[in-house]
């Protein structure tokens, strides 16, 4: 079928971020977390930081800009919550995750001490996603195949579920009630929180390459990833 559009000549979109240094450690997870009113980045600085720009005021980056600090390495996932626009939640390879409050009108100093911390992972933590239904809820998938579920007003962990496989992708369901978790063992698996094993779990794609998932409502699923010759 021939296209209705013809003579058409792309142009690059005028209203873009210059000097833009964003982190290049390699990562499972985002690097990258928007709301409507701020984007924030893991930056390329010492021990891990990240910039909290204005979204609604794209341009140029300065080059002393204040930053989240308080990681011992690089920052790989980055999440606000659904439900403050001032909370971001942030993890990396230091096993840590933390919550930081951005202040109402973004950061105008360096903030180097985190509003909420969480420590129990023992190796790098690739994996943010808050609950989309309880507001006290976060989780995070680690290297050490496990995936811990948070009270974010307590600081403290309510939940450790046994993966016993490298995660390479972990997410909510749009209830709440599950977690979904593709592994790099090639496996689609999914948990109960208030159970410490899998209420599914099936073979998703022939290949070790990392496979990825998203929910599509509270009961159904997509998974993409590779074929045995990938």
């Amino acid at each position: 079928m021939d296209s209705r559009f013809k003579n058409v000549i792309g142009d690059t979109l005028k209203n873009s971020w210059n000097k833009f240094d964003m982190c290049t450690a390699n990562s499972e997870g985002r690097l990258m977390a928007l709301n409507n009113k701020f984007l924030a980045a893991s930056w390329n600085t010492n021990n891990g930081g990240i910039a909290i720009l204005d979204a609604n005021n794209v341009g140029s980056v300065k080059p002393d800009l204040p930053y989240l600090k308080g990681f011992k390495g690089p920052v790989l996932d980055l999440e606000f919550s659904p439900f403050r626009t001032d909370l971001l939640a942030a993890t990396g390879e230091d096993c840590s995750v933390k919550l930081f409050q951005i202040p109402e009108g973004g950061l105008t100093t360096t903030i180097t001490q985190e509003l909420q911390g969480f420590s129990g992972h023992v190796k790098k933590c690739s994996y943010l996603n808050f609950n989309p239904v309880a507001s006290d809820c976060l989780l995070s998938g680690s290297f050490d195949e496990t995936i811990k579920i948070w009270s974010v007003a307590k600081g403290s962990e309510f939940a450790s579920i046994a993966v016993k496989e490298v995660p390479s992708s972990v997410w909510w369901n749009e209830n709440g009630s599950l977690v979904g978790c593709c592994t790099k063992s090639k496996n689609l698996k999914v948990f109960d929180p208030r159970q410490n094993k899998p209420v599914l779990s099936v073979l998703c794609h022939d290949s070790a390459k990392i496979s990825k998932l998203a929910w599509m409502d509270s009961n159904m699923l997509c998974t993409v990833g590779f074929t045995k010759s990938n």
